[in-house]
């Protein structure tokens, strides 16, 4: 944690790049991580459904049993089940931000190689990576980003400061 105490990210303005700089001087910073972390944890949650609606689909077009073709969704969720109680730990370890950044780009990595499995083993370790990155987007990683204040108590500064 900063020397900064409890306060939103972006509060001292000589730690921000000058884009994020700029956007704080707007008073549009704040909606910036919160829209960008909503979008991840919308993604993560989207992909899922997406996933389970086209099942028939791709075990008609990879010629599988419905046995295989439904550890598509095991894999991804025993991985994602595997990461979300390593988030916190991870996102102090490497910084929150770097690790938010990490897991849009790996989750939109492992997407890409999804849609371009040729085979059910590279589709489900696809989607075994894509569970393992998605684990920082759907546990309130973009939540701790943008606040970084106590849970109760009088020096708990408001939600959304103006």
């Amino acid at each position: 944690m900063s020397d900064s105490g409890h306060a939103l990210y972006g509060a001292d303005p000589r730690l921000l790049s000058p884009v994020a700089a700029r956007l704080a001087q707007r008073g549009v910073l704040k909606w910036v991580i919160a829209i960008t972390a909503a979008l991840g944890a919308i993604l993560e949650v989207i992909d899922t459904s997406i996933v389970n609606v086209a099942m028939p689909d791709i075990q008609g077009n990879l010629g599988v049993t419905l046995s295989e073709v439904g550890w598509i969704s095991t894999g991804y969720a025993c991985a994602n089940v595997v990461m979300i109680p390593l988030t916190a730990w991870l996102s102090d370890r490497f910084g929150r931000k770097t690790y938010l950044v990490f897991s849009l780009v790996g989750f939109t990595v492992s997407s890409v190689l999804c849609g371009l499995s040729a085979n059910l083993g590279l589709l489900i370790a696809s989607r075994v990576l894509q569970g393992l990155c998605g684990g920082g987007l759907l546990f309130s990683e973009g939540q701790r980003l943008s606040y970084d204040r106590p849970a109760v108590g009088p020096e708990r500064p408001p939600l959304l400061p103006a």
